[in-house]
């Protein structure tokens, strides 16, 4: 085994080594040095070119790390114990050393001996080296996790919405700051620089000039270097836009986060004009409501232990209210109406306030209060209702005079039909008579009778002529006064394929699928049961699901009467209250025995059927069109519910949100 002799561990001489230090001692120190320490000798084929190198001598640290026998690292070239190694770094590092004889020391991942080393390679002898292994892994994922966190905050702060920049202060003689050098830019703030971002680094704040007091703007930023407190501002530069600035120290410099606010800089400063005109529309219409002569009130709801209403407490009031109630706002504001007035405690009065809460859907009633007559409208408000108030204690005057003058009008009423019937019969049964008899006396006596006799009777059967025409214009006159409008038959088939030419746009830029049933010929108004089906089809091919075409279906089936939802009639069909023409024109069975039932459902976005029951037919009820991107008044559904109501006939809804909406016309048989 060849001796080293290199510095360290390998002295240049082993004669010198041997009178320094004794043989034993050097190899108690090569044994027991903590780090890795082999030797090799190169081996070379018969070209001379070394191929492999073999183990000379191996200290415990090597044979511990490299997890193999001495006598088996002693048996084996560097190759067979390491295959890995072939092509590697190190390898290079090894033949490199042995061909130039110059030493090399570098970083190297060796996985066969658990990771990173600091390898010094030397040579100690022609063909021969000496390896010294130390273990740099703790150092190296230290290095590592530094270049990850620098990597992680690089990407975060590229990625950033928000522009970063860094600056470094500069000092004059005595210490003190007065400017900052730009050192870092990312992204964001080199596309939002108004010049080119190169041209910037290793400016400084004063000669770039980018803000209008740049005296300021060192200040701030020497400030933030000083305390170490961060810093907040807006700065406006040359071009006009604001940036928000937030400054905080990092290191000896600072770094500032900023972001363009110049849109919402502009928005608050239309949000303060708005306000300030919002302010003045509000003080004119406190002023025009204190000069209405209608009482308005507003009333936020008490709420008992269970949520359910049980009063309502004034929160708003004109002057018109003060006045009727003899009060001042500091008196009425916080009471409730029960307090005002305990007897309202259990009233229909109060519970319709309350049923108007609960439901959404508002009232108008008539009521009396402190002598006095008042109509009042009543409509849910906020997390409360408002009511509006109009005296009309003279009006009942009127009314009183109108209803006398109204029974006094069905009594003339009455007597014109007493009239038409004596007309259309008793008076036209003279008439006739006269007119046979004076027939008869032409036909048989004229030759009797002078020229002048016949002219008489000639004149008097033109004058009996008259007066029956007569009589026939003022029945016709009365009849027309006193009837409803006639209904016709009509064919809903021909109807609704007229209603869907009319929507062919929105079905064709929708792509919409409809499928229709046979429907029936029922009585009633063309005009009305048309609208009736466009609004019931505009709302299903409206309310559509983003994603998918709408698909609409159009079903009929025949149900009983009592299969119909009762609660949902507005009275009972009797012969009494049909329409002249279904009674006429029509034999129609009253009480009616069955129903078409015309069901209409779409696949579209639906609604809460539970929730909101019957308040989707009432007027200006719209359930999607303020959180959402849907036009309309919300007005249709009470159109259709009306005309199907004048058709004697109920409609009913039922859906889930997200799962289309049905709606049924029932519609007497």
């Amino acid at each position: 085994m060849t001796e080293f002799n290199q510095p360290d561990f390998f002295p240049a001489n082993p004669g010198q080594m041997a009178e320094q230090v004794g043989s034993d001692h050097l190899n108690s120190i090569f044994e027991t040095a903590p780090v890795c320490i082999v030797s090799y000798r190169a081996i070379r084929n018969s070209a001379h070119e070394i191929v492999d190198f073999k183990p000379l001598r191996v200290n415990r640290e090597a044979i511990a790390a490299c997890g193999h026998t001495r006598e088996a690292i002693m048996a084996s070239t560097l190759l067979e114990l390491f295959p890995l190694f072939r092509g590697s770094a190190l390898l290079q590092d090894y033949l490199a050393v042995v061909l130039s004889g110059e030493n090399r020391r570098s970083d190297h991942y060796i996985p066969g001996l658990g990771g990173w080393f600091n390898v010094s390679v030397s040579c100690i002898a022609p063909d021969e080296l000496a390896v010294v292994f130390i273990d740099v892994n703790t150092r190296k994922e230290a290095e590592l996790m530094r270049q990850q966190q620098a990597e992680l905050l690089t990407q975060i702060s590229q990625s950033m919405q928000m522009a970063v920049s860094s600056h470094v202060p500069i000092r004059d003689e005595s210490g003190r700051i007065v400017d900052f050098e730009y050192i870092y830019f990312n992204e964001k703030a080199k596309d939002w620089l108004p010049v080119d971002w190169r041209t910037v680094l290793g400016q400084t704040v004063r000669t770039m000039q980018f803000t209008a007091n740049v005296d300021q703007t060192i200040a701030r930023l020497a400030h933030v270097v000083e305390t170490g407190e961060t810093d907040h501002f807006d700065a406006i530069i040359a071009d006009g836009r604001i940036f928000y600035n937030i400054i905080a120290r990092s290191g000896e410099g600072t770094v500032s986060t900023f972001i363009d606010v110049t849109k919402q800089r502009r928005a608050e400063q239309k949000i303060l004009e708005l306000k300030a005109i919002s302010d003045q529309q509000a003080a004119l219409l406190q002023s025009i409501l204190d000069s209405s002569l209608t009482a308005i009130a507003c009333y936020d709801a008490v709420l008992d232990e269970r949520g359910s209403a049980v009063d309502f407490r004034f929160v708003l009031a004109n002057q018109t209210t003060f006045d009727i109630l003899n009060t001042t706002a500091n008196e009425l504001y916080g009471k409730t109406i029960v307090e005002l007035n305990p007897a309202l405690m259990g009233s229909a009065v109060l519970d319709t306030y309350i049923s108007v809460y609960e439901t959404g859907q508002s009232t108008i009633m008539e009521r009396q209060a402190q002598e006095r007559f008042f109509y009042v409208s009543i409509v849910k408000f906020g997390d409360g209702v408002l009511s509006s108030a109009i005296d009309i204690t003279e009006n009942q005057q009127y009314r009183e005079q109108l209803e006398a003058a109204n029974m006094a009008l069905k009594q003339s009423n009455d007597n014109l039909q007493s009239f038409a019937y004596v007309a259309s019969h008793d008076l036209q049964e003279p008439l006739r008579k006269i007119r046979s008899f004076g027939d008869l006396i032409l036909n048989e006596y004229s030759p009797l009778l002078p020229e002048t006799a016949q002219d008489m009777l000639r004149r008097m059967q033109a004058a009996a002529e008259r007066m029956s025409n007569l009589i026939q214009d003022l029945l016709s006159l009365s009849r027309l006064t006193i009837q409803q409008a006639t209904f016709d038959v009509v064919d809903l088939n021909q109807l609704l394929s007229e209603v869907l030419t009319d929507l062919e746009t929105i079905v064709a830029d929708t792509g919409a699928k409809v499928e229709r049933s046979l429907l029936p010929s029922v009585p009633g108004n063309p005009l009305q049961l048309r609208q009736l089906f466009q609004n019931l089809l505009s709302n299903a091919l409206k309310f559509r699901q983003p994603d998918r075409s709408p698909h609409v279906r159009i079903d009929l089936h025949q149900v009983n009467a009592q299969e119909v939802p009762t609660s949902s009639l507005p009275y009972t069909v009797t012969r009494e209250n049909a329409p002249a023409s279904l009674s006429t024109r029509i034999q129609a069975v009253h009480p009616a025995k069955t129903f078409y039932a015309i069901t209409i459902s779409d696949n579209g976005i639906g609604f809460d059927a539970e929730r909101y029951g019957e308040t989707i037919f009432g007027a200006f009820q719209r359930l999607h069109g303020r959180k959402g991107n849907f036009v309309g008044t919300g007005i249709g559904l009470a159109i259709a519910k009306k005309v199907v109501e004048n058709h004697y006939g109920c409609i009913v809804a039922d859906s889930r949100e997200g799962e289309g909406a049905s709606f049924t016309v029932y519609l007497p048989a």
